[in-house]
């Protein structure tokens, strides 16, 4: 787990709010869920099998002795929050996004930390295939506006629960065949989701993998239909698009259609973002029985992506910086710092009582485009001298002129100094 320190913060904060500009362009509303749940929900929804679950979530008893868990995603707790909550019978189908921290106990490596942070879409209340193809319209989007275009998406059909059922049997056949080929994880996964299998990235798995039979015929009418429509929208739309046949995604709740976009220049955790379908998990959690489409984005490896992209970004600095040439005049400096800033000028002065030169070197080091400097002279003629650290000019104006003066010398400059 690491500190994100103020500069880096700046970058996070330019990524989150383009997020949410494209997430309210779609008409995706914030949702803020907990970031401890009942470690129960983690395991019905994500699958006692999994990963996540069996080796990376943090699980602890509180005081009563009730089991919690840090969240280590985000469906699980906006489908017990739809739940919980009766959006079933008030709104029908919701469309929410959140940006925050998820927790997994796994080996941290470039890009990947054990608390993360994930930004995502979530849709619940309809079976449409539009919503799965708005979903990846969606992702898309985003990395075009980051300018990142060297993404590969990846797109599969793992259908229904019946579906996965049969394809859970017959490739269990097909693998044990194979177990001697395998690691050890995956031969442990054999006698549990054999799924998971799919998800491994060691070479000797792969190999094996590579050779599977693709499993369309295995999936049912109604699945395939809604999956080729799903793709069919993507062509419409220009999107460029990999059938990846053996795609399953690590959790067990997703159904139909599943995607995962991957960015070759990140190396070895080239995945950038991924989702899919998830039409009973409502309803095995206590709910409804209602559809269900999202992804998630995981922002640390996105800011190494879009670097480029905020490498002209340069943090906020203030718009001025109050200098003063005498204690006694610190008051006064003081009352009209406050003026300043309720009227939405981004500003600063030393309170530790340093030398004018000093607090001429604070300013510099700060970046403030303007100093104001106020004395005793400035004081009796209420004036200020405003020096334009820019242009290197400086001019002496009325106090009650200053506020107008500086908002129409810093229009346009770091987007401060707007009316509050």
């Amino acid at each position: 787990m690491k500190d994100i320190l103020p500069d880096e913060v700046y970058h996070w904060q330019r990524i989150e709010w383009l997020l949410r500009a494209h997430f309210e362009s779609f008409c995706y509303r914030e949702i803020r869920t907990p970031l401890v749940e009942e470690a129960g929900l983690f395991s019905r929804a994500i699958g006692e099998a999994t990963d996540i679950v069996n080796k990376e979530m943090y699980e602890f008893a509180d005081r009563s002795e009730r089991q919690l868990a840090l969240r280590p995603e985000a469906t699980a707790s906006i489908a017990r929050t739809y739940i919980e909550h009766g959006f079933a019978k008030t709104h029908g189908v919701v469309k929410w996004y959140y940006i925050g921290p998820m927790f997994r106990a796994e080996r941290p490596q470039r890009g990947r930390q054990r608390q993360f942070h994930q930004a995502g879409v979530e849709l619940i209340g309809s079976d449409s295939h539009y919503y799965d193809a708005e979903a990846i319209l969606l992702l898309c989007n985003i990395m075009h506006s980051l300018g990142i275009e060297a993404w590969r998406l990846a797109v599969n059909n793992i259908g229904c629960l019946d579906d996965r059922r049969l394809i859970t049997d017959r490739l269990r056949r097909i693998l044990t065949k194979e177990r001697s080929a395998l690691c050890d994880d995956c031969t442990q996964r054999l006698q549990g989701n054999v799924l998971r299998i799919l998800d491994c990235k060691k070479p000797e798995c792969r190999k094996v993998i590579d050779a599977l039979p693709e499993w369309d015929r295995w999936i049912c009418d109604g699945c395939t239909k809604h999956f080729n429509r799903v793709i069919a929208l993507l062509s419409c739309a220009g999107v460029t698009y990999t059938k990846e046949p053996h795609l399953v995604r690590g959790l067990d709740y997703y159904t139909k259609t599943v995607f995962e976009m991957t960015l070759p220049q990140l190396g070895a955790q080239d995945a950038v973002a991924a989702g899919g379908r998830y039409d009973a998990l409502i309803s095995q959690l206590g709910g409804e029985r209602v559809g269900a489409v999202g992804f998630a984005i995981g922002l640390e490896r996105l800011l190494l992506a879009s670097a480029h992209f905020l490498s002209g970004e340069t943090k906020k600095t203030p718009d001025a910086f109050l200098v003063t040439t005498s204690l006694e005049a610190c008051d006064s400096a003081f009352i009209l710092l406050y003026q300043l800033r309720t009227n939405g000028v981004m500003c600063d002065m030393d309170f530790e009582g340093k030398s004018l030169k000093a607090q001429m070197r604070q300013a510099g080091k700060a970046a403030a485009r303007f100093v104001i400097i106020l004395g005793e002279d400035e004081i009796r003629g209420g004036t200020v001298t405003v020096k334009d650290m820019g242009q290197g000019v400086q001019e002496s104006i009325q106090q009650e002129r200053l506020i107008p003066f500086l908002k129409e010398r810093s229009a346009g400059e770091h987007g401060a100094c707007q009316d509050t």
